[in-house]
């Protein structure tokens, strides 16, 4: 059994249970301020028609960020717009040369790896230099614009293209 979950303004959350052949048995809770949707104990594919590619995604992804979930380290989310967020991790002890952004597909990847300094005889060792991965599930057409490292913060901006044919457009009436 594996549990993704999502907590914010409107909050998320997804458990996987392995079962027969049929496939996997999924609950999707999906919580706003006034109203909570719960989806259950049925193959997701049974419920949402034309899903499968995100469902795959979401499960692909899921299975890496709870691999190497941990709260290390330390991360906000911003939401500068509709379509720009950020993403700010204190990544105190590393250099940029130790850390690694990459997208793929629809998942956001962060790794990072220090060397211990074992020249070095600590009485206290009180920052964290540990090696991590960090997954997010990015939203279709959601791209890293850039990644910049600054004071012990990386930050990763993400911005939201709509492709034109996506976007609403207005019918003329005559």
């Amino acid at each position: 059994m594996s549990n993704i979950r999502y907590e914010g303004n409107n909050s998320f959350s997804m458990s996987t249970t392995s079962t027969n052949s049929v496939g996997n048995q999924y609950t999707i809770t999906c919580m706003s301020p006034s109203v909570t949707t719960t989806y259950g104990g049925v193959n997701l594919s049974s419920q949402f028609i034309g899903w499968e590619k995100q469902i795959e995604n979401l499960e692909m992804i899921g299975e890496r960020m709870i691999k190497n979930s941990g709260n290390f380290p330390p991360y906000n989310v911003i939401k500068e717009d509709d379509d720009t967020f950020l993403i700010e991790f204190a990544v105190a002890g590393f250099s940029k040369k130790d850390i690694e952004v990459k997208q793929e597909k629809n998942a956001l990847i962060i790794e990072a790896s220090i060397k211990e300094d074992d020249s070095k005889e600590y009485i206290y060792k009180g920052i964290a230099a540990r090696s991590f991965t960090r997954a997010f599930a990015l939203a279709e057409y959601v791209e890293v614009k850039s990644a910049t490292f600054e004071d012990g913060i990386l930050t990763i901006k993400l911005i939201r293209y709509l492709p034109k044919e996506e976007q609403p457009k207005v019918i003329d009436i005559k």
